[in-house]
């Protein structure tokens, strides 16, 4: 269960610039998108939507803090 916990996590970090939905995501960890859907809401408190907006939220705090992109281009 660790193991799927981590390539979930992992695989939104790693595309979460991409237009992901969770049927990709599903694919990826060989899950139905129904399952899949039940098991990001109990492990990671919050839908699939949800946390991969809150993913793109933080990268976007972080470029404008930590670099020189204009919010235009972050956005």
């Amino acid at each position: 269960d660790e193991v799927r916990y981590m390539d979930i996590v992992n695989f939104i970090q790693d595309n979460y610039r991409n237009r992901i939905s969770l049927q990709d995501l599903a694919d990826k960890v060989h899950l139905t998108s129904a399952y899949l859907s039940k098991y990001i809401k109990k492990t990671l408190g919050s839908s699939f939507v949800k946390y991969l907006n809150d993913i793109r939220l933080q990268h976007a705090v972080q470029d404008l803090l930590c670099s020189d992109a204009s919010i235009t281009k972050v956005a």
